[in-house]
C-alpha cells in the first residue's frame, strides 16, 4: 500500500508539471545555419502563451555564445488568436561570426508568472557552422592603395558657418535676457504650508511618471525604479512603513499587518517582483506588462487611499 501511495503522488506531480509548462512554450531556430565567416544568419526567437500567463523576454547581449556576435536586434512583433485567449511573440535577431568553426548558441531562459510563482523555461541550444572563405593562392598578392584626397568645396563649410553665427546670436540675446532679469526685483511670496494626503502626492507623481514615456523610450530600467520608488514613499506617508530601506518581501510583510485588503497586497506584490526581475535580473518585461505594472501601482493607491473621514 505505501509503494502504491507513492507511485500515485509521482503520478499527480508529474501531470500538475506538465500542466504548468503547458502555459508558456518557447523556441529558437537559426536559418541558415552554416554561414561563411562574417555573413549573417537570422536567429528567431518565439513564445506563446495564454491571457492568464505574463511572460519575461530574455536579456539578449552583443555576444551571443562563443564568438558569435549580434549585429542588429528587431522588435517584438505580437499576434493573438481570434478569441483573444492566446498570444505569440516572435523577435528576429541577425548575427555573424569572424571565426571558423562551429559554436554553440546557448539556450535562451524565459520567466513567466503562475499565481505567485515565478517559472523558467529554456529554449533548446542551436549550432551554427561558420567556414572561411578559400583564397587562391596561385595569384599574386597586390599592394594596398592609399586613400583617396577629396579637395575642400565652400559647400562644406556653410553648415559650420551658419552653426557659429547661431551659436553667436544665442550668445548675445542671452546676455540681454540675463541684463533685464537683473533690473527687475523679485517679489517674495509667502504661501501657506499645505499637507496633501498621501495617496493625492503619489496619484500625481504617477502622472508625472506616466508623461515621461520613459519605456517608451527605451528606458524600462529606469522606468520601474522610478515606479517603484514612488510606492515606496507612497507606503511610508500613508502606513509609517520605512520602505525606503526595505526588500520586496520585508514591504509585504509589513502590509500584512496593517489593515490592507488582500486585493491590494496582491496588486502590489505582482508590481514589485516584476520591478525586482527588471532591476536586478535584467529582465526585458514585454509593453503590455509596462501598462499593467502602471495599473497595478494605481489599483494599490485608490484601495488604500484615505476616505474623507479616516485618519493615519
Amino acid at each position: 500500500m505505501k509503494t502504491k501511495a507513492i507511485f500515485t503522488t509521482v503520478i499527480i506531480g508529474c501531470l500538475s508539471l506538465l500542466a504548468l509548462a503547458q502555459k508558456a512554450t518557447v523556441r529558437a531556430t537559426i536559418e541558415p545555419s552554416e554561414i561563411k565567416v562574417g555573413q549573417q544568419a537570422k536567429l528567431t526567437l518565439q513564445a506563446s502563451h495564454d491571457d492568464r500567463t505574463a511572460i519575461i523576454w530574455p536579456a539578449i547581449t552583443e555576444n551571443i555564445g562563443s564568438k558569435i556576435e549580434l549585429v542588429k536586434q528587431g522588435k517584438i512583433d505580437t499576434t493573438f488568436t481570434e478569441d483573444k485567449k492566446n498570444i505569440s511573440y516572435k523577435q528576429d535577431l541577425l548575427v555573424t561570426s569572424f571565426d571558423s568553426g562551429v559554436f554553440t548558441i546557448p539556450p535562451f531562459s524565459f520567466m513567466y508568472f503562475s499565481g505567485n510563482d515565478t517559472i523558467t523555461i529554456f529554449t533548446d541550444s542551436l549550432l551554427l557552422y561558420s567556414a572561411t572563405v578559400p583564397v587562391d593562392t596561385l595569384k599574386g598578392f597586390k599592394d594596398i592603395t592609399n586613400p583617396l584626397e577629396v579637395p575642400l568645396i565652400i559647400e562644406e563649410l556653410v553648415p559650420y558657418i551658419l552653426l557659429f553665427l547661431i551659436i553667436i546670436g544665442l550668445g548675445i540675446g542671452l546676455y540681454f535676457w540675463i541684463q533685464k532679469r537683473r533690473k527687475k526685483q523679485p517679489e517674495v511670496k509667502f504661501e501657506p504650508i499645505v499637507v496633501e494626503p498621501a495617496h493625492i502626492i503619489a496619484l500625481r507623481e504617477l502622472e508625472a511618471l506616466k508623461a515621461k514615456r520613459l519605456w517608451q523610450q527605451g528606458q524600462v530600467k529606469n522606468y520601474y525604479i522610478e515606479l517603484t520608488d514612488i510606492i515606496r514613499r507612497y507606503l511610508h506617508l500613508r502606513f509609517s512603513i520605512d520602505a525606503t530601506e526595505m526588500t520586496t518581501e520585508e514591504i509585504l510583510h509589513a502590509l500584512r499587518l496593517t489593515d490592507c485588503s488582500s486585493e491590494s497586497i496582491t496588486a502590489i506584490t505582482r508590481l514589485l517582483r516584476l520591478a525586482d526581475l527588471v532591476k536586478f535580473a535584467k529582465a526585458q518585461p514585454l509593453e503590455n506588462e509596462h501598462e499593467e505594472a502602471y495599473k497595478q501601482a494605481f489599483i494599490f493607491i485608490e484601495i488604500t487611499a484615505l476616505k474623507g473621514n479616516e485618519t493615519t
